[in-house]
């Protein structure tokens, strides 16, 4: 898990699927970004989809949740579609996380300090 926190974890699916089976399919699942105050949306992706790369994230509609990035292409094969796909936090999350450990330490350092 802490590697979604610097580079990301990289994964290669092999699809039997041809390409534009599988495009379509990421194309019909994929909704495009859009703010809207009460979620309606039918699918389960948001994010963008085009010329075989796409950058999408999981809809979810808890609260507190550190959805991953998925960010990947796709490229014709002999025998279907390799998929290659990066999962990464949102930088948002990663600089989050980071300011919340920085505070941590300056806690940490002042009741260490006074002792």
């Amino acid at each position: 898990m802490i590697d979604l926190l610097f580079r990301g974890r990289k994964l290669v699916f092999q699809s039997r699927l041809s390409l534009d089976e599988v495009t379509e399919r990421l194309q019909r699942e994929v909704a495009p970004p859009k703010w809207q105050l009460i979620e309606t949306r039918p699918r389960q992706f948001v994010g963008t989809f085009s010329n075989g790369r796409f950058s999408m994230a999981r809809m979810v509609g808890g609260r507190n949740s550190f959805r991953s990035m998925i960010e990947g292409h796709l490229s014709p094969g002999s025998k279907g579609t390799p998929i290659d796909v990066q999962l990464r936090l949102h930088p948002f999350i990663v600089i989050f996380c980071a300011g919340m450990f920085g505070v941590g330490a300056m806690v940490a350092a002042g009741v260490a300090g006074s002792f």
